[in-house]
């Protein structure tokens, strides 16, 4: 019953089905404000999710009938009061999440009497300042979740007991000062995340040498953990992993430790993975920093690593766990184009074959923004120790550079104003929202959602689908960067995220629900904030070197506009903000056969082909004024499985 958002409550005999019903999942039922007491009578019952329920008031009073109940969700549902403690009588509970829970502390303090917990997911519980000693006791815990608890400050002194702790993540536990010693019991069993939030933290307090040692386990050579971090499966982290160690290294000087850094990104590059615009920026990137001299490597490698940073924080993981709360509010996205474009795509031949299918990228350099590309460097190039010091940053391209646009907004009279206008008629597009699945996404799971239909398909259609998500691309929110000037040494800059009005036209958003989303935006943010300051730092005590020549300038100037090329895509002028744009890339060489020239309209056009079929993730359609005689054709074009709907906006 996952995502039924008209649900307001269930039926007050669910109760009967207790000899059946095993596991009762209700994630993101966001009307859904009580639960039946006769729930209780579901002794088989073995998993209850209530994820993202955040109208939900109150659990069922005599909850700890549920004796057989081994996995509760409770994350992000915040108007509960407070947990009750008979909770803690679910004597055989062996997963529990509290994510983003505001009123937890009555559970946190007694929790150790749930003996058989094995994983404990608690991030981003921003009231948590200290976790309670008594959780040492839990003897089988396997899994701790405490990312983003960003006023945490303390650890258990005996953490160390928890002997079968393989995952503890610490990402975004940035008030963490010291950590107890205790903790290097743990270090041969966590996982490499886990090792990484550790050592990040041993890092920004300045301690090199323990964070160094969390990546050498049984105090083995370094080269230990290089080889079972090979198994990391996400690619992009285990770049990051790797730059971050190597910058552990610029502290104590060793190159050649360095050098071994930079080949394993090199070597990862060559796999088959990910987008094109990482691999070949990435590998040229770490290319230049290999044979530039050693005194330069640091501030440079600190520019890269600050970059991927941002990158992850900008793209838009719509189900995912690591950007908070908001994500759920972000789970469709809206490309505004002419009625005729849309058309040609659904068109379907004499089989009910749609010809066309994709969506089609045009050129980053054929885009009506004549600050395309520009923006970060037009910032940096205006600052005065720049400025004064003739040093002027642009971007350099070895590539074709494709991009998708969308918004968040999905019903916007500007927008409608100015995209989409059939003939240069304003109001006379359509607004096409797409689900989270168009996009490459790492989706959240509970182990609670099995699909036997999915189980069930076929080789091919495995296959099929494998090669289609192999296909998609990231979505990346904007930053929005005014480029003249700062305000008390920091940039103005915002991130895309949807606006206010459109946000309270869905029925049943709340006001809490808003202040919950901007909390994670303004999160995202002030991080996006920071990086651009240390960016800003990195490369001024670059040039602060002393005895850099004329030519080695040269040379560094190139490098760091080198860097910083893929992200000048997802940076625009603050003019456009209210676009609230988000955005996929594709970088391609300019022999590649997948680059596409038309000649339209008496204009040469160059295009890339999104290899993803529009209707299998169509959520929606709204209809400016000039478009409304189309809605019945549209509806036949998707077999009527789309809303289509008028605009809400008033058009003269």
């Amino acid at each position: 019953m996952n995502w039924c958002t008209n649900i307001k409550s269930l039926p007050e005999n669910i109760g009967d089905l207790q000899e059946n019903l095993k596991i009762l999942s209700l994630r993101a039922c966001e009307k859904l404000e009580t639960l039946p007491e006769s729930i209780c009578d579901l002794r088989e019952l073995t998993g209850l999710n209530l994820i993202r329920c955040s109208n939900l008031t109150k659990l069922p009073n005599d909850i700890k009938k549920l004796t057989k109940l081994e996995k509760l969700y409770l994350n992000n549902c915040n108007r509960i009061k407070e947990i009750p403690e008979d909770i803690l009588e679910l004597n055989n509970l062996e997963n529990l999440g509290l994510c983003n829970g505001d009123n937890i502390e009555n559970i946190l303090d007694k929790i150790d009497r749930l003996k058989d917990l094995k994983e404990l997911k608690l991030w981003n519980c921003r009231k948590i300042k200290k976790l309670p000693d008594c959780i040492v006791n839990l003897e089988k815990l396997t899994q701790l979740d405490l990312s983003k608890c960003k006023n945490l400050t303390t650890l258990p002194k005996n953490i160390g007991k928890l002997t079968n702790l393989t995952e503890l993540n610490l990402v975004g536990c940035k008030k963490i000062k010291q950590l107890p010693s205790s903790i290097d019991k743990l270090k041969d069993r966590l996982d490499n995340q886990s090792l990484l939030s550790i050592a990040f933290i041993c890092y920004q307090n300045k301690k090199y040498t323990k964070a160094k040692n969390y990546f050498s386990k049984n105090n083995e050579k370094e080269n230990h953990f290089l080889r079972e971090i090979d198994k990391t499966k996400e690619r992009n982290i285990f770049i990051m992993q790797q730059l971050f160690l190597a910058l552990i290294f610029v502290q104590k000087n060793q190159w050649k430790e360095i050098q071994g850094c930079l080949n394993k990104i090199e070597e990862k590059i060559k796999e088959k993975t990910g987008e094109v615009i990482d691999k070949y920026y990435i590998k040229s990137a770490i290319d230049k920093i290999k044979n530039i001299e050693n005194k330069y490597k640091k501030h440079l490698l600190e520019i890269l690593l600050c970059y991927l940073e941002i990158r992850e924080r900008l793209a838009v993981n719509v189900m995912g766990v690591l950007h908070g709360a908001g994500a759920y509010y972000e789970n469709t996205v809206a490309h505004y184009t002419r009625p005729t474009i849309i058309m040609d795509v659904l068109k379907k031949n004499k089989k009910g074959i749609s010809k066309r299918k994709t969506l089609q990228m045009g050129s980053v350099v054929q885009v009506n923004d004549p600050s395309e590309g520009k923006v970060i460097f037009d910032y940096l190039n205006g600052l005065e120790e720049f400025k004064n010091n003739n040093i002027i940053f642009e971007p350099i391209s070895g590539l074709a550079t494709f991009v998708g646009c969308f918004t968040f907004n999905h019903d916007k009279l500007n927008h409608f104003r100015l995209y989409g206008k059939e003939q240069g008629k304003e109001a006379t597009g359509v607004s096409v929202v797409f689900n989270y699945q168009f996009f490459n996404v790492r989706e959240y799971t509970d182990n609670m959602d099995e699909n036997d239909v999915e189980q069930q398909k076929n080789e091919k259609d495995k296959n099929n689908q494998k090669q289609e998500n192999n296909n998609k691309l990231t979505l990346y929110r904007c930053i929005y960067l005014n480029p003249k000037g700062e305000l008390d040494n920091k940039p103005y800059i915002q991130v895309a995220c949807r606006d206010k009005v459109t946000f309270y036209r869905e029925k049943y958003r709340t006001h809490e629900h808003w202040e919950e989303y901007k909390e994670d935006i303004d999160d995202i943010q002030e991080n996006i904030t920071h990086k651009f300051e240390d960016i800003k730092k990195s490369i001024k005590s670059l040039f602060e070197i002393k005895d850099i020549n004329a030519e080695e300038k040269k040379q560094l100037i190139k490098t760091v506009s080198f860097i910083l090329t893929p992200l000048s895509y997802m940076v625009k002028h603050s003019a456009y903000e209210e676009e609230q744009e988000c955005r996929v890339f594709k970088s391609l060489p300019f022999d590649d056969k997948k680059i596409k020239i038309e000649n339209k309209n008496d204009r040469q056009r160059m295009y890339f082909k999104y290899e993803i079929p529009v209707i299998d993730y169509l959520e929606k359609m709204y209809l400016s004024p000039g478009a409304k005689q189309y809605a019945d054709m549209f509806r036949v074009l998707t077999n009527n499985k789309v809303e289509v709907r008028s605009s809400d906006n008033p058009f003269r």
